[in-house]
């Protein structure tokens, strides 16, 4: 029996370990996985400087966001902005539908240019 709540105690331990180093690592987890899997989608570099996410608050933001344009046309990213933030009601995000208090989109930037196959956005 002992030996139970020993064993018992050493996974709650490394269970919270484990939550704070998550929660620790929230915003480098989620900006990795925005690159990875925006790049891995539109088979273009997408890249994204910083997140900011407060669970607690309801409140996010990414900055530096930016999105190159595919082969073929200029050099200049398809679109990109500084930040974006939102602020959710935290007492409804695990109901339907989820409010959204606030978005607020600063320094957006959206080049669209047509070429021989169709525009940069297609």
């Amino acid at each position: 029996m002992k030996k139970r709540l020993i064993g018992l105690g050493v996974l709650v331990v490394l269970f919270a370990v484990g939550v704070f180093v998550f929660l620790g690592n929230l915003n480098d987890i989620v900006r990795a996985a925005v690159e990875k899997v925006g790049s891995d989608m539109t088979q273009i570099n997408v890249s994204l400087s910083e997140v900011d996410i407060e669970l607690t608050s309801g409140k996010g933001a990414l900055r530096g966001f930016s999105v190159t344009n595919p082969k073929g046309f200029s050099d200049d990213d398809a679109f990109k902005f500084d930040e974006v933030a939102v602020t959710l009601d935290i007492s409804t995000v695990r109901s339907d539908p989820v409010v959204i208090k606030e978005i607020v989109i600063q320094g957006p930037s959206i080049v669209y240019q047509f070429g021989d196959n169709g525009s940069n956005l297609d």
